[in-house]
């Protein structure tokens, strides 16, 4: 399930973020601005263990660096106190038979997630449809499986 709420960069479990798409709103096309399936990886630092993806737009207008550069971020932050969301937090499921369990991946067993991320405008561009597929590897090669998808409307 997609829930919205704040996460705090401390309990990030990926060394650093992955970028899912970098795109020139001055010149992209709109069927541009939805990626089908965007390849990620993303390094786990050895004391986490992953739980959820969290999604979040951060933009950047004009040159980084440059006069009148901006940035707008809503990475995860380690500020303290009750904040409003900022981020999607999807939280996956275990493989296996119903009932769902919670995915829980500990980096010392799975240091690396690779997955492919897709959006597309769902029923006639009603509603934002995003999914996930996500691949761990166990450090002797043995795989784990999992996806999920949402759609915001």
């Amino acid at each position: 399930a997609a829930v919205e709420e704040a996460v705090n960069a401390e309990r990030v479990a990926s060394v650093a973020p992955a970028e899912l798409l970098a795109l020139d709103l001055a010149a992209a096309a709109p069927e541009e601005a939805l990626p089908p399936q965007v390849p990620f990886c993303l390094e786990l630092r050895p004391e986490r263990c992953a739980t959820a993806l969290a999604f979040y737009l951060e933009a950047q207008m004009g040159e980084e660096g440059g006069p009148g550069a901006r940035k707008v971020s809503m990475a995860p932050t380690a500020a303290c106190g009750r904040q409003r969301p900022r981020h999607v937090v999807l939280h996956l499921p275990a493989p296996g038979p119903p009932p769902a369990r919670a995915l829980r991946l500990p980096a010392a067993e799975f240091p690396k997630l690779e997955g492919h991320f897709s959006a597309d405008w769902g029923q006639g561009g009603k509603h934002l449809a995003i999914s996930v597929k996500l691949t761990a590897r166990r450090e002797g090669g043995s795989e784990l499986h999992s996806s999920a998808a949402l759609c915001v409307a």
